[in-house]
């Protein structure tokens, strides 16, 4: 007898760019990205069904991509006007039934966890919430406003926690979230990293120290701009994608500076060319969850070098780059890096390793269908 296919459904709104990259003006975020690259190598496994709904850029209504059913959410997705929308929800529920999977997953804190939960509540389906950031495990970290709707904030954070206590499953990146969760949120959950194609890679002649991140206040890009001037006998290269009038101010800045190249955005398929020939990659940024961008340095052998970022220790622990703290030992550390070819060369080493070790897609994607069979059991 033929096995019926679990089907399962990934939910990220700002994804589509990733499945149809003619489009410009890149929206997604790491979260997104975890999840596209999860549903495409899930997908390989004829034991699953994958789909994936994605929000309105004019496309077709359903779209396939290599076995991916994307489907298109017409609702509004705005986080200005969002929560109003779902305080209904049922155009969100329409599709979700239209779309009938068995198992839906979404990735990140929104009103969007609460109303997914419900549905699935509703419908008898699963629903697995993947932690994106240490503030969807507290939400007394900082204020997140902006997040769920300004005057409707406290509606928003029930619908979110509403969706944290009733999913079936979290998802927690590194030890920090599974604990924070646990202490602050009461939910215990499956630690298990974010995922990357690990391959080997073609020597290639290292020749930039490179910066990527969001056009946005936090990941504090004028201090990577600094550091080119510190530097003026190295090529610096910012890949700053958004379309806010900060970036556009970062931009001017940038543009002006003779050692450092400014790109507003790169393909998902095409960046990982600049981090194997990245010297090394620095992180400004004051607040991360697990940043994408230190597995795709560390799986090219890359050094990281990073201002306020080091979850779980992993920088020191495992000797893969340093955690500056101060702008001062930033400075410090990259001369240390570019002067040392021993050290350099042992710190690259222990990147890759350490990217072989805990972040291949390959073994990690047997731990989700695990889980996925498991879940669709109950």
């Amino acid at each position: 007898m033929t096995k019926i296919p679990i089907k399962v459904c990934f939910i990220a709104f700002d994804a589509y760019q990733l499945f149809n990259e003619s489009l410009s003006g890149f929206k997604y975020t790491g979260a997104d990205i975890q999840l596209y690259q999860l549903a495409k190598e899930i997908s390989k496994n004829k034991n699953f069904e994958i789909s994936f709904l994605v929000g309105n850029f004019n496309q077709r209504s359903i779209e396939k991509y290599d076995g991916i059913k994307v489907y298109r959410y017409n609702g509004n997705t705005s986080n200005k006007f969002f929560l109003m929308h779902h305080l209904q929800g049922y155009g969100l529920f329409k599709t979700l039934k239209k779309i009938d999977a068995d198992i839906y997953i979404q990735r990140s804190a929104s009103t969007l966890t609460g109303q997914i939960s419900s549905f699935c509540k509703m419908f008898n389906k699963k629903f697995i919430f993947m932690v994106a950031h240490k503030k969807d495990c507290d939400i007394s970290y900082s204020k997140i406003e902006k997040l769920f709707g300004h005057y409707l904030y406290p509606i928003g954070i029930y619908r979110y926690l509403f969706g944290v206590k009733n999913a079936d499953l979290i998802i927690t990146q590194n030890q920090e979230q599974y604990e924070l969760l646990k202490k602050k949120l009461g939910r215990t959950s499956k630690l298990i990293k974010s995922a990357y194609k690990i391959e080997k890679n073609s020597v290639l002649k290292k020749n930039h120290i490179l910066w990527v991140a969001r056009g946005i206040k936090w990941k504090q890009p004028e201090i990577f701009i600094g550091l080119a001037k510190n530097f003026p006998k190295e090529k610096f290269v910012m890949i700053c994608p958004g379309n806010t009038s900060y970036k556009e101010s970062i931009k001017e800045i940038a543009i002006n500076a003779k050692n450092l190249k400014f790109i507003d955005e790169v393909p998902f398929n095409n960046i990982d060319e600049y981090f194997k020939k990245a010297k090394l990659f620095v992180s400004t940024s004051v607040h991360e969850g697990f940043p994408n961008t230190f597995v795709q340095a560390a799986k090219n052998g890359t050094p990281i070098i990073s201002l306020n970022i080091n979850p779980d220790n992993i920088l020191d622990g495992h000797k893969i780059g340093f955690h500056s703290k101060n702008f001062e030992n930033l400075k410090k550390d990259i001369s240390c890096l570019l002067n040392d070819k021993k050290l350099y060369k042992k710190i690259s080493s222990n990147a890759l390793l350490y990217a072989k070790e805990n972040h291949d897609i390959t073994v990690i994607k047997k731990q989700y269908e695990s889980l996925l069979e498991s879940l669709s059991k109950t």
